[in-house]
């Protein structure tokens, strides 16, 4: 099996993870716990993105262009994972 077919894989799960966090991010309520697991969800993502060839799935290039790179929120948190 190739990278790419495991990546699809992933990246399905991805947006199903995202999906559910999205709804929680901007509630008070459930506060740093929410924020603790995208951090550690966007740890992943940035993870798998250093993979080589990685970029070259556009199932994972779209999810990390258009799912996480145009929400400011997740962006943010994306740009201070990968400088660290």
């Amino acid at each position: 099996m190739r990278l790419s077919s495991y990546t699809e894989r992933i990246v399905e799960k991805f947006e199903e993870v995202l999906a559910k966090y999205e709804k929680s991010l901007g509630s008070k309520q459930e506060g740093e716990r929410v924020n603790d697991c995208i951090r550690a969800f966007l740890r992943a993502v940035q993870s798998l993105s250093k993979v080589e060839h990685i970029e070259s799935t556009p199932k994972f290039k779209d999810f990390l262009q258009d799912r996480i790179l145009k929400n400011d929120k997740l962006k943010e948190i994306y740009n201070q994972i990968a400088t660290l």
